[in-house]
């Protein structure tokens, strides 16, 4: 969603298997980076593991870049816990790039600063379900010198800023949108924006700040806009406990140079046992526009250079439109979300490790708990490996023809095991594992990602001599939503369901056990919808795909 919707990414390009977890050399993810083709480049991954990031040349840093256009990193495809970038930056200067659930963890020994940088003047960029913590600088940032355009985050994380400069991010950005995401643990500049267009801010978490949001911090002239809207703030023990935007300031022409919409956002400044007299819960309220710093702009007053004053619109600027539009919840909701589905997460039924790796899980449960868990460095972190947490790899499916896409799957619906399709286009995209609705021109490996990016499971077919279903724990995919959970099934496809109560064996039509079964003879594509509604009213619909064998 949002204003990076549109990016290409690989599509129509080759595709290339990371293969080891080397900094460099061939079957390395920087190899597979630096060497992609004009046409474009999808790379997928027969490993799980971290990639140490080592020094490069060209940036004087350690640093992995992506300067060529049309590039996919997907990381959903890793077999085993998944793909993470350690002890430096990824660095993208290309034009339509997507990079999806992975981790780019700098740590404090790190040699970049930042986590992620996107570079002057990239456009159609889109970060899904990636997490970005331990940096020495910025977590993630955009340069000042030529904006970034049509720019996506989306489901993604900014947490943990290391040592006395914790900071989330400068962003010099066009028309960019933040979705669905969570910034943690950071001091400030969460983030420091410069949105020369517009910036889209909606159902973000930020957590533990000193300084939340601020709005330019500058005196030069401008006109930043800025959306922000179904947002939750759950202050820290630093700073004015009352904000959430800061620092918006008359430029030296005696002018306003930022301009805000603010809507149904909630602030909650009772932070774990700070002080002692807060209650402890997470209960923030809508406190309308006293959340942010300064005095609304009179047209007539006299003000002077650096005064906080902004402009406070009268309602939203216009946004990313049509089917690229920002899906909007109430804050209590996205909340929830953010702690179910945020950073990069593995979402196959049959893995038997949790969703979120051990770092994103801590953090998960800061948000629940609302803790203030500022760190000098990664190793302080009460997890594995120093802090980084323990990524395990698993045998990768077999792919005959090396187009991204299993042999499994390719048989199950069709298509040629040893001749490469990948670039083939669906005419429609009725009857596919995208959601309905979805427009024409996507292609057969695009499908394979957005099976990867969903709840989904991999299952044998049924027959009288070799019966086959599965039963799974929905509340594995909704964990945000832990009050007294109830779901319910629609879209059925493909087969049958059976709902139990948690116990898995008393049958529950709102129950969060679901076994599924398909028809007998039955192979390809089968799934359902499933929709968690909590105790506080609070829903959210999700898919779940189906792929039945040959």
């Amino acid at each position: 969603e949002g204003f990076g919707a549109h990016a290409n990414g690989g599509r129509g390009g080759d595709v290339y298997y990371v293969t080891n977890l080397n900094s460099s050399g061939a079957g390395s993810l920087r190899y597979g980076i630096e060497n992609a083709p004009t046409s474009g480049r999808t790379i997928v991954f027969a490993v799980s593991g971290h990639i140490p990031i080592s020094y490069n040349s060209d940036t004087g840093n350690q640093s992995v870049r992506v300067v060529k256009n049309k590039v996919t990193i997907a990381g959903q495809t890793a077999p085993g816990d998944g793909i993470g970038l350690k002890d430096g930056r990824l660095y993208i200067t290309g034009d339509d790039t997507v990079v999806r659930n992975i981790r780019v963890r700098h740590g404090k020994n790190g040699g970049a600063g930042d986590c992620v940088n996107i570079d002057d003047a990239a456009q159609r960029t889109v970060l899904d379900h990636v997490s970005m913590q331990f940096s020495t600088d910025e977590v993630i940032s955009m340069y000042e010198s030529s904006p970034v355009d049509d720019f996506t985050m989306q489901s993604s994380i900014a947490a943990w800023g290391l040592e006395s400069h914790s900071k989330g991010g400068l962003w010099s950005v066009q028309d960019a949108s933040c979705i669905d995401s969570l910034w943690a643990h950071n001091t400030d500049r969460n983030p420091k924006a410069f949105p020369w267009g517009l910036l889209e801010w909606t159902n973000n978490v930020t957590l533990d700040y000193g300084a939340g949001f601020l709005m330019g911090a500058s005196s030069t002239p401008a006109d930043w806009k800025v959306n922000s809207i179904g947002n939750y703030f759950i202050h820290s023990r630093y700073g004015d406990s009352s904000l959430a935007f800061e620092n918006a300031r008359i430029d030296r022409n005696g002018n306003p140079n930022f301009s805000l919409w603010l809507d149904d956002c909630l602030h909650d400044s009772q932070i774990e046992n700070y002080p002692s007299s807060k209650s402890g819960v997470l209960n923030g309220t809508d406190k309308g526009w006293s959340i942010v710093e300064g005095s609304a702009y009179v047209p007539g007053n006299t003000y002077s250079e650096g005064d906080y004053v902004y402009v406070k619109s009268t309602g939203p600027f216009a946004g990313a439109s049509g089917n690229i539009a920002v899906t909007i919840d109430d804050p209590l909701t996205a909340m929830k979300k953010v702690v179910s589905d945020a950073g990069a997460v593995r979402l196959d039924a049959a893995y038997s490790g949790p969703v979120h790796d051990e770092v994103d899980a801590l953090l998960m449960d800061d948000v629940v708990n609302q803790r203030n868990r500022q760190i000098n460095g990664e190793y302080n972190l009460p997890v594995s490996n120093n802090g980084f947490g323990t990524l395990n790899s698993a045998p990768a499916p077999t792919d005959s023809d090396l187009d991204g896409m299993p042999n499994f799957w390719e048989t199950a619906l069709g298509s040629n095991v040893v001749s490469d399709d990948h670039n083939t286009v669906f005419a429609n995209t009725a009857g596919t594992f995208f959601p309905a609705g979805t427009p024409s021109g996507y292609t057969y490996l695009e499908e394979y990602l957005h099976f990867k990016s969903v709840p989904h499971i991999t299952i044998g077919k049924n027959t009288v001599e070799t019966p086959s279903s599965f039963t799974t724990d929905l509340r594995r995919f909704t964990t945000g939503f832990s009050s007294n959970p109830s779901f319910s099934i629609s879209g059925l496809c493909g087969g049958t369901i059976t709902q139990f109560a948690s116990n898995g064996t008393t049958p529950s039509s709102g129950g969060p056990i679901v076994t599924f079964t398909p028809p007998l003879g039955a192979h390809g594509r089968a799934g359902f919808l499933f929709t968690v509604t909590d105790s506080a009213g609070s829903s959210w619909t999700r898919q779940f795909a189906v792929l039945i064998t040959q």
